[in-house]
């Protein structure tokens, strides 16, 4: 479908504008990558289609100039200069008109995704927000639909059960990819939320890595080095393969040398792997830590014989000394702007390790660092039946009795968690139409939920609170109403405190 957007207000199309200062408090920062690592990312390739794209269509926004002010006047403005503007899919649905109905009365520019621009749907949103033609799965209208905005509300609901993989999963999927690569056709890689530091079927980037032979902390406790193959498979993609045979000590590894990586503004790795099961561990060196004997590290687990997409945040490196001695206070904490070395590893398990032959099989796509974000950047409604599928499996072990859409819903999380923008995911009781603020909120996190029940107009405040609020990024949570009222003993807590409790990258 062609895509289409018009501002109701002004009958006309405006000129894509980049988001305002207000937008990102403490803008993102451009780390440094060596030349010889800043090798061309994907991404470049796809800001030339995506300009072109917009200026064909000739089509984007109108900015206002005005400070927007909430309250009396002579207060101060809630924005300075322009106000975010905000896309909102799912907007003809239950919660998202009253979302978008939130953000006008804050002051946001609203642009809302629609299938169509009939009497009823400009009844349903009014005439305070700009609309894009098009629905979730149209690549093209996703584009045009992202292109200028600062964040996205997606609460979008398939309408029956044929659906629930083309909506909810597959079309989340281009919605995602398409604020990432059009923000960075905007506005360049300072604004794209990852970089590519290695793609492993492109043969200067695979010749980076070596491997020792075993490994370079081998000494004479180990009787035999690890056997190490490194090589490219017939698809293309780079296999770390091989064998330990030492019992408690060997290990075997990969190894690039850097000059000095600069990571400061990054929070941490994303690596795309086909794993075997087994357990495999990322080493950083610095500068500082080579001084004095310190490592950096962090653990991860594969699958085995699947696809999966490994995101390492920087503060999950653990520091360790070589020589066994305690590690310095003051190199506790990795330095991002000083990494030497970047190191794959593989041990056998610390549990009965004589008992494992000690092969490992681990094939690699690529590697790539995120950006640090201040705030979400897109915050999706799912749903609590979500949690109780996750504890269901962790009991249990199997998906069986999971229903297709709650695994959809899950995997739909999962890509939006797994692709470097900053996010916030909302996990609702069902549906009510009693007014907000009845009834306490609660938001936590991995609970045993049952039948839990929060009315429209609260979620819509728990997603647009989440927007504009730090403690929200990166986050999943469950928010549903309490059994009882606010009261002068036991008050309603504030969202934003409610949002402090809650565990990150989770």
């Amino acid at each position: 479908m062609e895509a289409f957007v018009q501002s109701v207000n002004g009958f006309g199309a405006g000129v894509a504008a980049k988001p305002s200062s207000c937008s990102r408090r403490a803008p993102l920062r451009m780390a440094r990558i060596p030349d010889d690592l800043e090798d061309k990312n994907p991404l470049d390739r796809v800001g030339d289609f995506v300009g072109a794209f917009q200026r064909l269509l000739g089509v984007g926004r109108q900015v206002d100039d005005s400070l927007l002010y909430l309250g009396e006047e002579g207060s101060e403005p809630l924005f300075e200069e322009q106000p975010p503007v905000v896309l909102v899919v799912g907007a003809t649905g239950e919660v998202g008109r009253v979302i978008v109905r939130k953000l006008l009365l804050r002051g946001y520019q609203v642009r809302v995704l629609v299938r169509n621009l009939f009497t009823d749907t400009l009844d349903l949103l009014g005439t305070g927000c700009s609309y894009v033609m098009g629905d979730i799965t149209d690549p093209y209208a996703l584009m045009e639909a992202v292109s200028g905005v600062d964040k996205v509300v997606c609460t979008v609901k398939a309408r029956n059960e044929s659906e629930v993989r083309e909506v909810e999963l597959d079309g989340l999927k281009k919605l995602v990819r398409a604020f990432h690569d059009v923000r960075h056709a905007d506005y360049g890689r300072t604004e794209a939320t990852k970089v590519t530091l290695f793609k492993f079927n492109r043969e200067k980037d695979f010749r980076r890595w070596r491997s020792p032979g075993g490994s370079e902390e081998d000494d004479e406790l180990v009787r035999k080095p690890a056997q190490v193959d490194f090589r490219i498979n017939v698809r293309n993609n780079a296999m770390f393969t091989g064998q330990v045979f030492d019992t408690y000590t060997g290990h075997a590894e990969l190894i690039c040398d850097l000059k000095k990586l600069n990571m400061r503004g990054f929070s941490g790795l994303v690596v795309r792997c086909l794993g075997d099961g087994k357990q495999y561990r990322m080493v950083f060196r610095t500068g500082p830590g080579d001084k004095n004997g310190v490592i950096y590290e962090a653990a991860f687990a594969t699958v085995s014989g699947k696809w999966s997409t490994i995101r390492l945040p920087l503060v999950s490196f653990k520091p360790r000394s070589l020589s066994g001695s305690s590690v310095p206070r003051e190199l506790e904490e990795l330095d991002r702007s000083d990494v030497r070395q970047i190191k794959l590893e593989y041990r056998k398990p610390l549990s009965n390790p004589e008992r494992d032959p000690g092969f490992f099989s681990l094939t690699l796509d690529y590697m790539k660092a995120y950006r640090t974000q201040d705030e979400a950047d897109f915050v999706l409604v799912s749903c609590s039946k979500v949690t109780e599928a996750v504890n269901h499996r962790k009991q249990q072990g199997r998906e069986e009795d999971i229903g297709e859409d709650t695994v959809m819903k899950y995997k739909g999380e999962e890509s939006l968690r797994n692709s470097g923008i900053s996010y916030c995911i909302v996990r609702s009781g069902q549906f009510t139409d009693q007014t907000g603020g009845r009834k306490a909120l609660v938001l936590e996190q991995n609970t045993e939920l049952g039948d839990k029940l929060i009315s429209k107009s609260d979620l819509a405040e728990v997603c647009v609170s989440a927007l504009q609020d730090p403690r929200a990024r990166n986050v999943t949570f469950d928010a549903y109403e309490a059994q009882y009222a606010p009261t002068a003993l036991s008050p309603s807590k504030d969202i934003g405190s409610m949002l402090e409790g809650l565990k990150p990258n989770s």
